[in-house]
């Protein structure tokens, strides 16, 4: 409840108003209620509160009000106050604050006194205003991590924070720990933390099994964390040149892609749902995935995966774990894994401009064309001979279907591709968009071998 008296005394209470306030309770009682004094006051206080002795300088009221006040007006307003100078000279003094002045304890608190009883209406204000401005790096670094963080969260994912430090035995049971880039702690609490980790992997693992054990068999992990490694040919003392630290982004995938129900059909997650994940984290930050190269994998520990590119550096690797690094961890379902380099994600950020651009008048045209292709010919070297042949109204190729077994001869298989074609001038023709078309049709068959499929 706020009362009259909560407000007084929750800012504190004069330990040395006592005497005052039992005379002045007794006097109330004796007049309103007709008691009598039956003794005098006995007091007991063996170590008597002392009013607080503050010194001030006239330097630091100068600059904290921002004028300077004349010396004799500063004393005149404290000693109105009911506080007391005791020494005083041409530097500053000290001031004896009462002890129901509780709030009192600083000297920018007597400053503050001082100022109030002056006016803050008399400061007069500068001219000028001079501040320093700080400015954020672009791209903003926590911004970005939370945007992504939120965006994994939505879709159902848990972040989880392993331990920087890992098992040494790591390095002489799987090919992908380097030996030789180990970067060893000289009094490790125990085994299992000798070392700081080169890839967030094995911990995520780790995490997932201890989950798979707790009877959580559906699980999507991600994680933002470092990795350590050391460059053994280095021999300077110099730690940033010796050691590489690197800030990347782990995602892991296991189980069923929805929780058991009866009107849910089950279907286990596979490197397709995972890429939809990776691919939706690069729209989100308005990276262009089309401007990504695809590759097969590189890592050992995939068996089998997928990696994007940008400009000969590899800016993410997914895909589904083997079976020896799954039997390592005794985990007996299919784990799929996605590592960016979370620092060459910061530096295509870096210089990216969104820009806006408002829908088009003319209305978009759609052609799909059935090649029949050799089995090594990928749908990314495709699309990209497409792209080359028209660069101004082709607007999205796509897949919608792939197949491959009888009636088709061997070492071959069938895409399915779309084309959108759209100018921002004017509506397409039927003669510009067949004349489109068969350009395309011609660079596929010369530069891929593709043939039209009827």
């Amino acid at each position: 409840m706020n009362t009259d008296s909560s407000f007084r005394f929750e800012r504190g209470v004069d330990p040395n108003a006592t005497l005052y306030v039992l005379r002045r309770a007794a006097l109330l009682v004796k007049e309103l209620a007709g008691g009598e004094v039956s003794s005098h006051v006995k007091d007991f206080y063996p170590q008597p509160m002392k009013p607080a002795q503050i010194p001030v300088t006239y330097k630091n009221i100068d600059r904290l009000v921002g004028i300077s006040i004349e010396h004799d007006r500063i004393r005149d307003i404290l000693t109105f106050l009911g506080m007391e100078i005791i020494d005083h000279d041409a530097e500053g003094f000290t001031v004896e604050v009462p002890t129901y002045r509780s709030e009192v304890t600083r000297e920018a608190d007597v400053i503050e006194e001082v100022l109030r009883i002056y006016g803050y209406n008399n400061i007069p204000f500068p001219d000028q205003l001079r501040v320093s401005l700080s400015s954020v790096p672009r791209p903003d670094r926590e911004h970005i991590q939370e945007l992504t963080g939120n965006f994994l969260s939505d879709n159902g994912f848990m972040e989880i924070i392993n331990n920087s430090l890992t098992r040494a035995a790591y390095s002489a049971r799987f090919d992908f720990i380097k030996k030789a880039g180990e970067v060893k702690i000289n009094n490790p609490l125990s085994n299992d933390l000798g070392v700081m980790r080169q890839t967030l992997l094995l911990s995520g693992l780790e995490s997932v099994l201890y989950n798979l054990n707790h009877k959580s068999q559906d699980l999507k992990f991600y994680e933002f964390g470092k990795i350590y490694q050391q460059n053994p040919e280095v021999h300077n003392i110099d730690v940033t040149k010796k050691y590489n630290e690197q800030l990347r982004l782990a995602l892991l995938l296991t189980g069923q892609t929805h929780p058991e129900n009866w009107h849910v059909q089950e279907q286990p997650v596979d490197a397709y749902l995972l890429r939809s994940y990776v691919e939706g984290i690069l729209k989100r930050l308005n990276i262009p995935v089309d401007t990504l190269v695809a590759s097969p994998a590189t890592a050992t520990y995939f068996e089998t995966g997928l990696q994007l590119e940008s400009n000969g550096r590899s800016v993410v690797e997914f895909g589904k774990i083997n079976r020896p690094v799954l039997q390592h961890f005794d985990i007996r379902q299919p784990v799929f894994y996605a590592d960016f380099d979370w620092e060459l994600v910061l530096k295509l950020l870096k210089n990216h401009q969104i820009s806006y651009q408002p829908v088009s008048k003319f209305p978009e045209v759609r052609r799909d064309l059935a090649l029949l292709v050799d089995e090594k010919v990928t749908f990314a070297e495709l699309r990209k001979i497409a792209l080359d042949a028209e660069r101004n109204i082709l607007q999205h190729v796509g897949l919608f279907d792939v197949y491959e077994g009888e009636k088709i001869p061997k070492g071959k298989k069938s895409y399915a591709m779309s084309f959108a074609l759209q100018d921002e001038r004017r509506t397409l023709t039927d003669k510009i968009i067949e004349k489109t078309m068969n350009r395309i049709a011609d660079a596929l068959k010369q530069k891929s071998g593709a043939e039209l499929r009827k």
